[in-house]
């Protein structure tokens, strides 16, 4: 069976000046459509919100594309320019491999941590 695909916005909680962003749903797959949406969420609380500091909560994510994976990077170097960083955390074992075979665990901030535990701690 496939994962689900997205027709939702992020679920967001700020614990202060850390903004914890949720994917609603479960075993689902960020293809091209849900990146652009995500991206565009994700501006609105960086341009409009101001929020630079983000964790991103994997937790519910099965799969996902190329184009979402462009899009933490950009994301990342975004956040880095604003002086704000991201968290990515609750990588499932596939995701998790991804981020190792293309080099992103090098340089994206990857936690196995809870997101409040993460966001508390900041």
């Amino acid at each position: 069976m496939l994962p689900q695909a997205l027709s939702w916005c992020l679920e967001t909680e700020y614990v202060e000046d850390v903004t914890v962003c949720r994917f609603p749903g479960h075993d689902l797959y960020l293809d091209e459509s849900s990146g652009q949406v995500i991206r565009e969420e994700l501006e609105h609380l960086i341009g409009r919100e101001g929020r630079h500091q983000l964790i991103l909560d994997f937790g519910n994510v099965a799969h996902f594309s190329g184009t979402t994976r462009n899009m933490l990077i950009v994301l990342h170097h975004r956040l880095r320019a604003l002086g704000g960083w991201l968290i990515i955390c609750r990588l499932n074992c596939h995701i998790r491999e991804v981020f190792e075979v293309t080099k992103l665990n090098t340089f994206l901030d990857i936690r196995s941590t809870e997101p409040e535990e993460l966001a508390v701690a900041c």
